[in-house]
C-alpha cells in the first residue's frame, strides 16, 4: 500500500515537472506555415530558357562549340588540341578557314607544339618573315634539304593562328579553296600543293584531321560565316 501511493505520489511530480519545464504536449506542435498563415504556401514556377544561340556573341558561341568536342588523348596531344581549339575555331569565324585544317597544320608543322620555332618563337606553322625580321633558324624544305631561312616570331600561339588565318583567307592563291570550307579534308587537298613543298602534305593532314576528329566544328563554323 504505502510502495502504491509513492508510485502515484512520484508519477504527479513527474508531471508537474515536465509541464514546468515546458515539455511541449501533442497538442503543443509548432504552427506550419498553412496554419500561421491562413493559407497554402505560394509556388511560383521558373521556366529555364536555353538561350538563343543567334542571341550570343560570337566568343560565347565559339566557346559553347569547343566544350561540345570530340574526346581527345588525355596526353600532351590532348592538351595541345584543348588550347589549340577555341583559337581554330574563331580563326575559322574570321577568315572562312576550316577549323580542321588550323589543327592540322598546327600539329603538322609544330609536332604538337613541340619544335623549337613553336616552343620559344610562338610560331606554329613555320611561317617566314620576308621583310628581314624574325629570327634565323635551319630548316628542312622539299625533300629533306637542310637550308636556313627567317621565321615571323610571336609572344602567344594565339596570334601565330591568327596570322595564319589571315594568309589563307587573304592571299589569293588559296580563293579556290573557299569552296570547301565546310570540309577539311578537301580543303587541305585544295592548299596542300600550294602551300607546302611536301608532295604528300595534304594527305598527311588528312590523316590527322580523321583521326583526331579535327572537322567537328568545320561545317558550323562554315554556317556562321558568308565568305
Amino acid at each position: 500500500m504505502l510502495g502504491d501511493v509513492r508510485i502515484q505520489a512520484m508519477a504527479g511530480w513527474m508531471m508537474c515537472a515536465a509541464i514546468g519545464a515546458g515539455i511541449p504536449s501533442p497538442d503543443d506542435a509548432p504552427p506550419t506555415l498553412s496554419t500561421a498563415q491562413g493559407a497554402p504556401p505560394v509556388v511560383t514556377v521558373v521556366e529555364v530558357v536555353a538561350p538563343d544561340p543567334s542571341t550570343m556573341n560570337t566568343q560565347t558561341r565559339v566557346q559553347r562549340m569547343v566544350e561540345d568536342g570530340p574526346d581527345w588523348p588525355s596526353d600532351h596531344r590532348g592538351r595541345f588540341l584543348t588550347e589549340l581549339a577555341p583559337h581554330a575555331v574563331m580563326s575559322g569565324v574570321n577568315h572562312c578557314v576550316p577549323p580542321s585544317v588550323v589543327m592540322a597544320q598546327a600539329i603538322q608543322e609544330s609536332g604538337w607544339g613541340r619544335s623549337g620555332l613553336a616552343k620559344r618563337y610562338g610560331n606554329l606553322f613555320g611561317i617566314k618573315d620576308f621583310g628581314g625580321g624574325g629570327v634565323e633558324l635551319k630548316t628542312t624544305e622539299g625533300q629533306g634539304e637542310r637550308t636556313r631561312a627567317r621565321f615571323r616570331t610571336w609572344d602567344h600561339w594565339s596570334q601565330s593562328i591568327e596570322a595564319h588565318g589571315q594568309i589563307l583567307g587573304e592571299d589569293p592563291r588559296y580563293d579556290h579553296a573557299k569552296i570547301h570550307r565546310e570540309d577539311g579534308v578537301s580543303y587541305a587537298r585544295a592548299i596542300g600543293p600550294v602551300y607546302a613543298t611536301d608532295p604528300k602534305y595534304s594527305l598527311k593532314l588528312e590523316r590527322l584531321i580523321r583521326r583526331y576528329q579535327l572537322d567537328a566544328w568545320d561545317q558550323p563554323v562554315a554556317r556562321m560565316t558568308s565568305c
